[in-house]
């Protein structure tokens, strides 16, 4: 049987400090379509994920970014983890002079994989794009917005969540899915990343 999925508008707000941009790339493991967040109260947005680079994500990622405020800008990209429908559209955003005219973007990762593991998911990753690691409990920081690393492999080993601080808000990426039953690699380390949580 076949679970019916519950229809997510493409662009929505879901508090004052974030809004929701779904990757435009519905299937059976995005669902709906990878959930990616622009974050932040004021014109500076930090995005959270950025698709699998659909080429319609990138328009739809310029547009709600104007619509939320006409001088809104990225100045961060978090990526949650290694797989592409996470970062397949990174190197479109980068390109892109309208989401940031300031300064470059600044794109951070979990990098730090334990000794002995390989990632074969980053593989494909372009080698030639900056990348600035992730740490536990580090702290990102927009206008009235701050929001923290918390490692939590199992889905992956790279896999991270982020707890937003003022709303109490938690960005579970894919370590728990709004529906169905979440993948993981290591159900031991899902079920300590779970309990972290």
């Amino acid at each position: 049987m076949t679970e019916v999925l519950v229809n997510l508008p493409k662009f929505s707000q879901l508090s004052s400090r974030v809004w929701r941009v779904l990757g435009l790339n519905p299937g059976k493991f995005t669902l709906q379509g990878t959930n990616t967040y622009l974050l932040g109260a004021g014109a500076q947005k930090i995005l959270l994920d950025c698709g699998e680079g659909k080429p319609d994500y990138l328009p739809h990622l310029e547009t709600s970014l104007r619509d939320i405020q006409s001088d809104a800008y990225i100045s961060d990209i978090i990526i949650s983890h290694g797989h592409s429908d996470h970062w397949g559209g990174l190197e479109d955003i980068l390109g892109s002079s309208t989401l940031n005219p300031h300064k470059q973007i600044q794109v951070h990762k979990f990098t730090a994989i334990p000794q002995g593991h390989h990632v074969d998911h980053m593989d494909r990753f372009p080698a030639h794009v900056s990348v600035n690691a992730l740490v536990d409990n580090q702290i990102f920081k927009a206008q009235d917005t701050t929001l923290r690393v918390i490692y939590t492999p199992g889905h992956t080993k790279d896999h991270c969540t982020f707890w937003l601080e003022e709303e109490e808000a938690l960005f579970t990426a894919d370590c728990v899915l709004g529906q169905g039953t979440a993948v993981f690699d290591d159900l031991s380390e899902y079920i300590t990343g779970l309990q972290r949580l």
